[in-house]
């Protein structure tokens, strides 16, 4: 049976599945959705397991030009499949109410990223908690979607439970260029907590409290419809857990696991860099690496002891309004590492892991429009990390234990907070740190 939900005024009631979130009383976000299953079907893998492949497309959600949308992933409950399964491969995107994927250049696709809430709260290791996503998805998902290795999964348990991230932008009809509102400049009526400081920053792209249809981009005086448009995922999944290698997921992001930066104009150099470095402190087995940037990136490499392993390069689109080939947007980036088979990369404990990522930042920019290029505001420089980890997790499987066993509810935001600080002498001994109980009780 499929998980099947609906949304009745602010509360998202849910069958088939356990909504722990239920009990909490969060002040109404801007943007509610809901979804159902599309379309099905399945294959045979080579190695011996059959493939669902599940879409799920949402309820219309009406955009005026310019609007922007940010969800928060405590708020927005996703359907996925029922039971214990594992995820082989992601993808998601816009379409249109003729399901139509829907170019960049209409709805730009900022990022979407999901995580699980309940049974397993994700801690991303690299960032000591910070930016915690299993699955990513942003300008380049249609084209570069999550696919791991043959053999390779993230396993799920029952009872699991869903939450996404989505930053979606309509830049349809905008009185100024679509990079400003892209890349969350400043500017009026974008946000109760858009200022000048907050220039390049999510405050300036819808976080903060904005009700639907209230916080947009400046466009064309006077110009008001609104369209439907429609989100959709793809989840490949099997459920013989038992023939599939599970892997964890991490981030490491430039620089120094700042969740976005911004890269500044300057015609005499360039090309800027930015880095990040990671001690490894057990040692894992890397299945896949692949990068995220933004527009205006050239491309992140990975580099272990100093030593090159691989490098993810953007591409940016060539035509006008061509779906998967948006001119001036970056549209796809290579992958970085791909293990076949058992060719995986070994990362000992004690190495140093370093990733530097490059953006163009000259006026001259080729790859985009006139006017495009220069400074760059609210990018990202991920590296996508999915991994074996043999120790699995040992320290933070153990603290996330004894949090739940202290009664303290896993995401339940400052009500968890406070109750871990009662119980710290006991989280303490348990090996419980500070970013590890931030991750397993903040809500977003």
């Amino acid at each position: 049976m499929q998980r099947i939900g609906l949304f009745v005024g602010s509360c998202f009631v849910a069958f088939g599945q356990d909504v722990f979130l239920a009990k909490q009383e969060s002040p109404p976000r801007p943007h509610k959705f809901s979804w159902k299953l599309h379309e099905e079907s399945s294959e045979q893998h080579s190695l011996g397991y059959k493939v669902t492949k599940s879409t799920y497309i949402s309820d219309p959600m009406p955009l005026a030009p310019g609007e922007m949308v940010f969800t928060k992933i405590h708020d927005t409950i996703i359907t996925m499949p029922e039971g214990k399964y594992a995820i082989t491969n992601v993808s998601g995107g816009v379409s249109d109410a003729q399901g139509n994927d829907v170019p960049l250049s209409t709805v730009y696709n900022h990022h979407w990223i999901l995580r699980p809430l309940k049974k397993k709260p994700h801690f991303n290791r690299f960032c000591n908690g910070q930016i915690n996503y299993i699955f990513g998805v942003g300008a380049e998902s249609r084209d570069r979607p999550a696919d791991l290795a043959p053999g390779y999964g993230y396993i799920v348990e029952d009872g699991e439970v869903w939450g996404a991230n989505l930053h979606l932008l309509h830049t349809e009809d905008l009185a100024g260029p679509a990079k400003e509102c892209n890349e969350c400049w400043y500017g009026p009526n974008k946000g109760p907590k858009c200022s000048v400081a907050k220039n390049g920053t999510f405050d300036c792209c819808g976080d903060g409290g904005c009700a639907a249809g209230q916080c947009k981009c400046t466009t064309v005086h006077g110009y008001k419809k609104t369209t439907n448009y429609y989100l959709k995922y793809n989840i490949y999944w099997t459920s013989e857990v038992d023939k599939i290698t599970g892997i964890d997921a991490g981030v490491i992001a430039a620089p120094n696991c700042q969740s976005e930066h911004n890269v500044m104009r300057n015609n005499h150099q360039t090309e800027t860099v930015s880095s990040a470095t990671w001690i490894e402190k057990d040692g894992i087995k890397l299945v896949k690496a692949v990068g995220h940037l933004h527009t205006g990136g050239i491309n992140i490499s990975l580099y272990v002891n100093d030593n090159f392993v691989c490098t993810s390069k953007a591409i940016h689109g060539t035509q006008v309004g061509v779906v998967g080939n948006e001119y001036d947007h970056l549209v796809d980036i290579s992958p970085c590492f791909d293990a076949q088979g058992s060719n995986v990369l070994m990362i000992n404990k004690g190495d140093k892991v370093r990733v530097d990522s490059i953006y163009y930042v000259g006026d001259d920019d080729d790859r985009i429009s006139p006017g495009s290029g220069g400074t760059h505001l609210g990018v990202m420089s991920y590296m996508n990390m999915f991994y074996v980890d043999d120790i699995a997790h040992a320290d933070t499987a153990k603290c996330q234990n004894k949090v739940s066993s202290s009664g303290c509810e896993l995401q339940g935001g400052d009500s968890c907070i406070a109750c871990a600080k009662a119980h710290r002498n006991q989280l303490t001994k348990a090996g419980c740190t500070v970013s590890m109980v931030s991750s397993m009780c903040e809500p977003s």
